[in-house]
């Protein structure tokens, strides 16, 4: 893995790309087959694996939805890009991955700044008429 750090946002979607270059003669190439692993650096058993995308001028891209993967704040995975040709297996980069929390804003009021009022009421009453 190499030392380089990509930062992606926690419970978000989320997208890297990849320059990628594939070079050589052989009578009996195939189309690569590609595929990015999202691993756990804590717990080995456990990674993902995304299908990227390859664009014709070398790019890849790859789409990481918000799942379980990314349920630690600032948890670090790694990730790797496969790619497979024929029966040959190849992986020409890694990289660390770091889920960190996007940035939120609260503001609050810290007093409630409340004009007190007040009603004037005048009552007045008068007898109209009275019977005895």
């Amino acid at each position: 893995m190499t030392e380089q750090v990509i930062n992606l946002r926690l419970f978000e979607d989320n997208e890297i790309d990849i320059s990628l270059s594939l070079e050589g003669s052989d009578p009996e190439l195939r189309e690569p087959e590609l595929r990015f692993v999202l691993s756990d650096l804590d717990d080995k058993e456990v990674g993902w694996l995304f299908k990227p995308n390859k664009d014709i001028n070398g790019l890849v891209n790859v789409k990481i939805p918000k799942g379980p993967y990314a349920m630690n704040k600032d948890r670090t995975m790694q990730g790797t890009l496969e790619i497979i040709i024929g029966d040959r297996y190849f992986s020409p980069t890694s990289f660390a991955i770091k889920f960190i929390s996007p940035v939120s804003i609260k503001a609050l009021p810290l007093k409630e700044n409340k004009t007190p009022f007040t009603v004037k009421a005048q009552i007045s009453s008068r007898v109209v008429s009275q019977k005895l």
